[in-house]
């Protein structure tokens, strides 16, 4: 269930990605996520000569048209990415469940060369430092 929940995710992530750069190829950034609400932010505030905004606005329709795009698959997605999120980033951490991850990450030969099986037990007492520092 975690992986399936994570991959669909990551549909939704890379999906959104390439509408951007089909959309605005010139103002893509490749390290970013991207979701169809910063589309239409960018259709509308994006600095770009007359000629860029009118072929953005057109390409944007075009794609709407080609996929019959409508509302309800954003709200898909982002429903799919809020259970991905939560899969992704377990709440809260303990040092229990932390050090049992780093056991199975360990046990798997996951955990070698800078990323010691030492390496992480250190970074898990770091944390649980900065944590009484707060």
């Amino acid at each position: 269930e975690l992986h399936a929940s994570l991959s669909l995710g990551e549909l939704c992530r890379q999906f959104q990605n390439k509408l951007y750069k089909i959309i605005f190829p010139n103002s893509f950034m490749p390290n970013r996520n991207y979701k169809i609400k910063n589309i239409r932010r960018d259709l509308e505030k994006l600095p770009q000569s007359k000629e860029e905004k009118e072929r953005s606005q057109k390409k944007w329709d075009e794609v709407r048209q080609k996929l019959k795009w409508d509302e309800s698959y954003e709200d898909a997605m982002k429903s799919l990415q809020e259970s991905r999120n939560l899969e992704a980033h377990p709440s809260p951490l303990t040092e229990e469940l932390l050090n049992k991850a780093a056991e199975i990450m360990d046990s798997k030969g996951n955990l070698k060369g800078w990323l010691s099986l030492k390496r992480v037990h250190e970074l898990i007492t770091m944390w649980k430092l900065a944590q009484a520092m707060e």
